[in-house]
């Protein structure tokens, strides 16, 4: 069977069908594996949409330029682009590699003198982080929620309704 026709997904369709119920639905329930997967996945691919659709075509650059000018612009998204490529390998063997794979994802508790003063709480549930080869340790709520609120400010939309609005704001707050 051949495709004859390429579906094309808007930046901003793509982020309130996929991204953001996924993003949403991991902030409502932080210790879920899958609902964090599922949220680190597609917001990856959501800022690879905006990229190409805001960004790429604007300034006339490609996109791989696009992405690489962001990691510097929003620290978030080279936070979530990493956790990304660790959860799609098993083993990631290339040198360059910051983290090592699907073993770079941990959720940890934070112990005394481990949580950081005024954004998480020592002996709570587990938070969800990934490990880079370097010894950093980083926390992916926060970094989903700094992406999502990213996200819809460059496709100039509102949270599509204000149960996510408090959640952004609330894990602004506590993660």
């Amino acid at each position: 069977m051949t495709r004859e026709s390429s579906v094309f997904i808007p930046a901003i369709d793509f982020f309130k069908e996929i991204a953001e119920p996924c993003a949403q639905e991991f902030l409502t329930d932080p210790n879920s594996l899958r609902k964090l997967v599922v949220a680190v996945w597609a917001l990856a691919s959501q800022v690879e949409h905006v990229c190409w659709e805001n960004r790429a075509n604007e300034m006339e650059r490609s996109q791989t330029e696009c992405l690489a000018s962001l990691a510097n612009e929003v620290p978030s998204y080279s936070i979530i682009k990493e956790a990304a490529e660790s959860l799609k390998h098993a083993k990631r063997t290339k040198r360059t590699a910051a983290t090592r794979g699907s073993a770079s994802i941990s959720f940890d508790t934070r112990g005394w003198g481990q949580a950081e003063y005024s954004v998480d709480e020592w002996g709570g549930s587990p938070v969800a982080f990934v490990h880079y080869v370097d010894g950093r340790k980083m926390r992916l709520k926060a970094s989903i929620s700094e992406l999502l609120i990213w996200i819809q400010k460059e496709l100039s939309i509102q949270a599509t309704d204000n149960k996510m609005d408090e959640l952004l704001h609330t894990n602004e707050r506590n993660s």
